[in-house]
């Protein structure tokens, strides 16, 4: 059995910005308006967190890297682990509680 190396290539950042966050944060998704949105369940969920709480989840313009707003889930709600984005709407797990949940942004958010 016989290998050919096609080439190594090796990247380089010019520079690395860091933005805090409010309570550790996990997984992220970007949506079509250029914001990342960021899971932030306050534990290490590996493989979920320990007690159920609430926390958030974040927004962020990558334009400008500086915080839009964080939700702060409702009662009922805890811990996001994992990001997904469709029609404007943010789908996220919730490991601790066994659950999916939905946050709907705008002025007034719905979850």
């Amino acid at each position: 059995m016989s290998m050919t190396l096609l080439g190594t290539f090796a990247a380089f950042a010019a520079g690395v910005k860091e933005t805090p966050t409010k309570a550790n944060p996990w997984g992220l998704v970007f949506d079509n308006t250029g914001h990342v949105w960021v899971a932030e369940p306050g534990c290490d969920a590996e493989p979920n967190c320990l007690t159920t709480f609430r926390s958030y989840i974040g927004e962020y313009n990558r334009s400008n890297e500086s915080l839009v707003k964080n939700y702060f889930e409702p009662s009922g709600y805890s811990s996001p682990v994992f990001l997904a984005t469709k029609n404007g709407n943010i789908w996220f797990t919730e490991s601790t509680t066994n659950a999916i949940g939905r946050l709907i942004p705008g002025s007034t958010p719905h979850w």
